[in-house]
């Protein structure tokens, strides 16, 4: 993989389809893999072609994907929080404690927060990296985006970092109390060592992870407005510590050839040029793409394409990719 580029920001400003018509243009030159990260998936409305958990083909360069979270936390998740039911089961803590056994019965992925399905997605970037030249992920909104950046640091930190290293005091002092208590069922060694095989696994791929973030190109989606402006900057606040903010995008603004139609069109046009020189003095380091109002709905490879020229028009591919500075 050449580079990772995440496309973020306020829901319904367009993100989707900026992530859809950037991912073909470039894909023509480079192979292109795009990943939705939204829980309401839209890449298949988008693009007019059926998308789902299997990586799909949209063009000879361009693959999409669009994973159930569900899917994919039962597939990353369900092995090692099987491995914990059986320890747990096997120290028959629930003797002592009988909601000890809500807690065992509740350690299944379907039951897993949000968040952290969300998080099991992330493996989608390194899976099948080296088969890609550029990999776009279309993350969901902000709250949402702000837990797939920050989760796999907090893997490292303490879930993965602190918590694995206690967990070789925590587990022979397990095996102690389940001697005591049933000692025909003892957690065997066996058992710790594959649960720590697995967790160190975890680990692995969270370091993987975290590292691509960091060297990702983070793209800011924005309407020139005051919450989305303002959600903008706190995102790109935020974002710093995790990633490398690269460019934003103002989307839909009224084209300067129609703004003196109408009285509406020209206080319209007032508030977003208030706001759009706001963005170019705030992120006067940052490459900024603005957008027109489209006359158009962008559906479909011909009208993606379409609206990269208009995104991109002074650009060339790796521009756009920011390969080059424009």
């Amino acid at each position: 993989m050449k580079k990772l580029i995440l496309f973020g920001g306020k829901g319904g400003t367009g993100k989707s389809v900026i992530s859809a018509a950037t991912s073909v243009l470039i894909s023509k030159k480079y192979k292109t893999y795009i990943i939705s990260f939204d829980i309401t998936h839209s890449l298949s409305d988008i693009f007019d072609i059926k998308i789902g958990d299997d990586v799909t083909r949209i063009s000879h360069n361009l693959f999409a994907v669009e994973p159930d979270p569900n899917k994919v936390a039962e597939k990353n998740a369900g092995e090692i929080l099987s491995r914990l039911r059986t320890m747990l089961n096997n120290m028959r803590m629930d003797r002592i404690f009988p909601s000890f056994r809500t807690l065992i019965d509740l350690m299944r992925p379907e039951f897993l927060p949000s968040a952290i399905k969300y998080t099991t997605l992330l493996n989608y970037i390194i899976r099948d990296e080296e088969k890609y030249d550029i990999v776009i992920a279309d993350f969901p909104p902000t709250s949402s985006m702000f837990a797939l950046l920050e989760f796999p640091k907090l893997c490292l930190d303490y879930l993965l970092g602190r918590g694995l290293e206690a967990s070789k005091g925590i587990i022979p002092f397990g095996e102690m109390v389940s001697s005591i208590l049933t000692p025909s069922k003892i957690v065997q060694g066996d058992s710790k060592s594959s649960l720590l095989r697995e967790a160190r696994s975890l680990r692995e791929g969270a370091i993987k992870v975290n590292q691509r973030l960091k060297e990702a190109s983070l793209r800011l989606v924005t309407l020139s407005e005051k919450t989305s402006v303002n959600e903008t900057y706190r995102c790109a606040e935020f974002a710093k510590n995790y990633t490398n903010l690269e460019a934003i995008y103002i989307n839909r603004l009224i084209p300067h050839c129609i703004l003196e139609t109408s009285e509406f069109l020209r206080r319209k046009g007032a508030v977003q040029e208030k706001y759009t020189d706001e963005i170019r003095r705030k992120f006067s380091d940052k490459m900024i793409w603005e957008i027109p109002e489209l006359e158009y709905e962008p559906i479909g490879l011909s009208k993606l394409e379409e609206t990269a020229e208009i995104m991109y028009k002074n650009c060339s591919l790796d521009e756009a990719a920011l390969f080059e500075k424009v």
